[in-house]
Parts: structure tokens; C-alpha cells; sequence
């Protein structure tokens, strides 16, 4: 039965108008041949009509071995997830494009435009992105040694044109007074002659006194200075020019810090030899003077004191940088931001310069862009001043300076021009 595939008997279901249905079927590897194109669902099919539907011809296969073969309609539908075109006949993102801007030389791939005013002070100082604050730093860092001027010393800026802000530094010395003893006080014959002397909160020191010459007023304070600095002699406080007067019929001991951490304390000399009762000083009758001021030592002047002292201000703010330098920011931006720098009584100590002027800059509204600054790829600036007749051009040319990746500056010929410019930027945006 050459031709024939023979069916087992068991694999026929039922016979039916010519129709024979089988369960299983095993062709051992033999071809079924002259199939028919189907036309149902379940209908077996041939090798043609399988090629056609995989893709051999008319079908787009997603691994790219098929490519079109004429105009793909998307109707209002959108290609998503396109990469960044790297050959020339590539399709373009969104993002490539708002980058590039449609421009083919090598070396830009960004435009800028926009217009800014310059501020009337040379230079004007032009960002790429949102307007920013006037800033500037001190010189020196601190702490300050502000003895020189001194209680009473000034710092002066004036933010945004709104005038002068001025501050002081205040710090006055701590001390100790006796009672009132008389016009003309006489010591040499007497044989007490210690007190404890606390200076600046530190551990009080015996003050031992040698009477021989103390036959007036001025004459014992004399030897209570002589005796205070000798007792320092070995401690932490050596050294400190520590002082006794005689002045209106009382003794007056003071410190030579000058600020809030300034006092003199006396109590009682451990000893049968205390003076106090004597002298009207200490518990004997004496009085604290208290020292004032908004530093704790005008030789020690830390940042954040400076801060302290200048509070919250509605014009601009005062913070102390890593290095421990001040800083100065105004809280307006762009045109209205301004500092000048007053002339202050500190300004050497804080290495300030009276007059000197720093000033917002004008953003062009672009974000956090940069643009390459240097090399052959360096961005260009074109400028052109806007609504000036040709009369009044004189006195009146730009020029572009102090390029950075994110800003420039403009000068003006008139230094003091308010002058409206259109501004133009050619780029290549820095890569990331």
C-alpha cells in the first residue's frame, strides 16, 4: 500500500461524511504535503502562509533583521524610549533636540538668549541660570583680635542701596572696688597683708603685700599690683597686666580683658593674715564691677560672635564659611542685589577695603547649565544694546570678560549705564 499512511485502529475515533477522526497521530518525520492555505482558526497550515506571517516578507521583526519597506503611518501615536541618535540618518529624542537646537556646527550644540540691564556699576555679571545674590567674604578668618580700635569699633556694609548698616563691637573690662577709704589711707604699719584674687573666673591666687612704702593710696595700690602679678607668676594667667588704682577714696582692681568673660573676685585669705576687713575689698565691704559688651574677649573675637552681633537683618544675611571667614549674602537677587563695603574702624582686621562694591548677577533663566569655557570649544557672547538712537551710541561699547562654565560679565565703556542689552549665547554644553 505504497503511498498510504496506515492508521492504527485504536487512534480512529469516528468516521463521519469522509471525515476521519483520529486522537494521536505519529508521522515519524515524514511531511505532510499539498496542505491547503488555511482559512479557520484551527485549520493546519502550510510552509507559504507561515512564512509570510513570520516576517520573511510584509512583517517588521522586533530583533531589526526586517526592515520597512515603505512609509510607516504612527497616526497620533508616539515612538517612546528613543535613544540619543549617534549616525546621521538616526531618529532624534526630545531631549537631543532641545539641547542641539537644530544647529550643525561641531562646536555649539546649545543657544542662550535672552535680555538683562546692566546695573549701572562696571562690571554686570550675567548667569545662565536664575538671577543670584550679591556676596562677598572677609579677607582674614577668624578668631579677630579687635583690640585695635577696640570697644566701640565699627563694621559697616551697605546692602542694595538701602544705606549704611552699622555695627559695633562692645566689650568693656570687669574689676573689683573697695569701700571708701578716706583721702589719705596709710599701710606701712600694717601687719595684714594677704587677699585671694580670682581673675577672669579662673582659680583664685594668694596675694601676698609688702606694706613698707604703703603710706598713701596711690602707694598701696601700687603694692596690691605688684604683689596680684607676682602671684600669677607660674599659672595660666602670667603674664596679665592686671591693675590697682587709687581714685576717689577707693581702690579699684581691674582686669585687662576686655569683653564678658572679664571680672576680678576677691574673698578672704585662707591664713590669720587677711587684709579684707582693712581695705573695705572683698567681703570686707568691697563691690563687683561688671563688664559689659557682646564678645567675651575683644582679643579673641570668634566668627560667630560677628554673627551674633549683626542678628537677622531683612536686607541680607551673615554666616560664618568652612574656613571661618564671614560671609555676607544679600536676600535680594539680580538688579536689586548690592554690597558696598562702608568704612568700617575694623576693616583692616576683617581685610575689607572701603568701597568696594559687589553686585547680583542677571540670569538668562536656563537652569543648571554649563557650557565649555575654554580651548577652541569656548562659548561666544554677542551683545547688542536695545532702543538707544544712534546719537547717544557714544561712550556706549561692551565688551565680555571672566567667562566661567555658568556666567560672564559685561563692561560698559559708561560705567554708570542702566542700559537695556539683548544677549546671545553660541555653546557646547559640558558633558556630564
Amino acid at each position: 500500500m505504497a503511498g498510504w499512511i496506515r492508521i492504527p485502529k485504536r487512534q480512529i475515533k469516528s468516521l463521519f461524511n469522509g471525515i476521519i477522526k483520529i486522537s494521536e497521530m505519529d508521522a515519524g518525520d515524514l511531511r505532510i504535503k499539498n496542505v491547503g492555505a488555511p482559512s479557520d482558526d484551527g485549520d493546519a497550515t502550510n510552509k507559504t502562509y507561515v512564512d509570510g506571517v513570520a516576517g520573511i516578507s510584509g512583517v517588521v521583526k522586533a530583533d531589526g533583521t526586517v526592515p520597512m519597506t515603505a512609509d510607516l503611518d504612527l497616526g497620533t501615536s508616539k515612538i517612546v524610549n528613543l535613544g540619543n541618535p549617534t549616525a546621521p540618518g538616526d531618529g532624534a529624542n526630545k531631549t537631543y533636540v532641545d539641547n542641539n537646537g537644530g544647529l550643525t556646527d561641531p562646536k555649539t550644540n546649545k543657544v542662550l538668549r535672552g535680555k538683562i540691564q546692566l546695573i549701572g556699576e562696571d562690571p554686570t555679571t550675567v548667569t545662565f541660570g536664575a538671577p543670584t545674590a550679591a556676596t562677598f567674604e572677609t579677607g582674614n578668618a577668624g578668631p579677630y583680635d579687635m583690640s585695635s580700635p577696640g570697644h566701640e569699633g565699627t563694621i559697616i556694609v551697605n546692602p542694595n542701596g538701602e544705606g549704611n548698616v552699622t555695627k559695633q563691637v562692645l566689650a568693656t573690662a570687669g574689676g573689683h572696688e573697695s569701700g571708701n577709704i578716706g583721702t589719705d589711707p596709710d599701710m606701712s604699719a600694717e601687719t595684714d597683708t594677704k587677699m585671694m584674687i580670682s581673675l577672669d573666673g579662673e582659680a583664685a591666687v594668694e596675694v601676698e603685700c609688702d606694706w613698707t612704702s604703703a603710706n598713701s593710696g596711690d602707694n598701696i595700690a601700687a603694692a596690691i599690683q605688684t604683689a596680684w602679678r607676682a602671684a600669677l607668676v607660674g599659672t595660666s594667667q602670667e603674664g596679665a597686666l592686671v591693675t590697682c588704682a587709687f581714685s576717689t577714696n577707693k581702690l579699684v582692681f581691674t582686669s585687662p580683658t576686655l569683653g564678658l568673660n572679664s571680672a576680678v573676685e576677691i574673698t578672704r585669705a585662707k591664713a590669720d593674715l587677711d587684709v579684707c576687713d582693712e581695705l573695705k575689698i572683698g567681703p570686707g565691704g568691697g563691690s563687683e564691677v561688671a563688664s559689659t559688651g557682646n564678645v567675651d574677649d575683644i582679643t579673641n573675637v570668634t566668627p560667630e560672635e560677628i554673627v551674633a552681633i549683626f542678628g537677622e537683618q531683612a536686607e541680607f544675611d551673615v554666616e560664618v564659611t568652612d574656613d571661618d571667614k564671614l560671609k555676607f549674602t544679600s536676600t535680594a537677587v539680580g538688579n536689586g542685589s548690592s554690597f558696598v563695603v562702608g568704612d568700617g574702624t575694623f576693616n583692616t582686621v576683617l581685610d575689607l577695603t572701603p568701597t568696594d562694591a559687589f553686585y547680583g548677577g542677571i540670569g538668562l533663566g536656563y537652569g543648571d547649565i554649563e557650557l565649555v569655557h575654554s580651548g577652541d570649544d569656548e562659548y561666544t557672547v554677542g551683545l547688542t544694546k536695545l532702543g538707544v538712537a544712534q546719537a547717544s551710541l557714544a561712550g556706549l561699547d561692551l565688551s565680555v570678560a571672566n567667562k566661567t562654565a555658568t556666567q560672564f560679565e559685561v563692561s560698559c565703556e559708561t560705567a554708570a549705564s542702566e542700559a537695556v542689552v539683548d544677549v546671545i549665547v553660541l555653546g557646547k554644553i559640558v558633558e556630564a
